[in-house]
């Protein structure tokens, strides 16, 4: 996704034990042959977060006295992200990653 608005993409955050979760992710999608599907997966996201993390998930809470507010995207079948936005220092904070409905990395785990 291209950014229309020509604003500064988002920088998105993921804390290490996301990360270390993620890689153990993407070795059980190589272990059954969806590697590629799910890494377009992570971009996807990557690409929702940077360039509009408001327009993808829904709304949670509004944290007025940071600015901040708290959002939950999903990709169908695949993954849930609960996230932070903070406009004005342009980040995105990943806070939780789940299998979503339906998932084959839930057969998995």
């Amino acid at each position: 996704m291209a950014i229309s608005n020509g604003s500064t993409p988002f920088v998105v955050s993921v804390p290490k034990p996301l990360l270390d979760k993620i890689r153990e992710w993407v070795e059980l999608a190589k272990r059954i042959g969806r590697a590629e599907e799910f890494l377009a997966v992570l971009r996807e996201i990557n690409d929702r977060l940077e360039n509009d993390p408001h327009g993808w998930g829904d709304r949670l809470r509004n944290y007025a006295t940071i600015e901040a507010v708290e959002m939950r995207g999903m990709i169908p079948k695949w993954l849930l992200v609960w996230y932070g936005i903070h406009d004005r220092a342009r980040q995105v904070v990943v806070r939780s990653l789940l299998p979503a409905t339906g998932s084959p990395l839930l057969s998995l785990q």
